[in-house]
C-alpha cells in the first residue's frame, strides 16, 4: 500500500474522504412509500423520499421482506418465506457440488494440516519454555551461591618489607629524601 493510499484509507474511516458520496439504492414499501439505504443490511442508514431518517418501528418491502428500524438504522431485516427455501435449495446445490478433489475440500484439509501443525508447535514451545525456565532457576541459585560465599583471597594492606618494596616506590622515598634536605 502506497502512502497516498493509505492516507486516503484513513480518511474515509474517521470520515474526511474527499471521494464524492454514494449513491443511495431505493426501494418501495408495500404502501408504496419510497424510501432509501446505503445498503440493506443491519446496521446501515435508512431514509424516507424526503432524506429523513426513517422512525422506528416495522417496514414491509413490495418483496415482502420485513425491516425493523430503531433510531433510523435497520435493527433487523426477515427475508420473506420464498427466500429461506431458495437459500436451503441452493446450499444443497454448493454442498452436491463440492467433490472430494474440489479447490474448497483440498483448502479444508490443508487448513486441518495447519491446525495439526500448529498445536504440535505449541506442545514444543511449551516444552521450551519450561526447560528454559528451569534452567534460569538452576542459573539463579548458583548466582545466589557464589553471591553470598565468602571472597577467597583477603586483600590487606600493611607494610611490606624493604626488598619487596616496588621500584616507583624507591623512586618516591629518593624524591622525598631529597626534598627534605634541601
Amino acid at each position: 500500500m502506497t502512502p497516498k493510499e493509505a492516507i486516503e484509507k484513513i480518511k474515509a474511516a474517521i470520515g474526511l474522504s474527499e471521494t464524492p458520496e454514494t449513491k443511495l439504492a431505493t426501494a418501495k414499501l408495500l404502501d408504496g412509500t419510497e424510501i432509501s439505504y446505503d445498503e440493506l443490511i443491519v446496521g446501515s442508514m435508512i431514509y424516507d423520499a424526503e432524506g429523513a431518517p426513517l422512525a422506528d418501528g416495522e417496514y414491509v418491502m413490495e418483496d415482502n421482506t420485513k425491516l425493523v428500524v430503531a433510531a433510523g438504522a435497520i435493527a433487523e431485516i426477515v427475508a420473506p418465506e420464498s427466500e429461506v427455501e431458495v437459500t436451503v435449495e441452493a446450499e444443497a446445490e454448493v454442498e452436491a457440488a463440492i467433490t472430494p478433489d474440489s479447490p474448497v475440500e483440498d483448502a479444508v484439509s490443508l487448513i486441518n494440516s495447519l491446525e495439526e501443525r500448529v498445536i504440535a508447535l505449541e506442545g514444543i514451545v511449551a516444552e521450551l519454555v519450561g526447560a528454559v525456565q528451569a534452567n534460569m532457576s538452576e542459573t539463579e541459585a548458583k548466582l545466589s551461591e557464589i553471591a553470598s560465599a565468602p571472597s577467597a583471597v583477603s586483600v590487606t594492606m600493611g607494610a611490606q618489607p624493604a626488598a619487596e618494596k616496588t621500584r616507583f616506590e624507591r623512586i618516591s622515598q629518593a624524591l622525598d629524601a631529597m626534598a627534605k634536605s634541601k
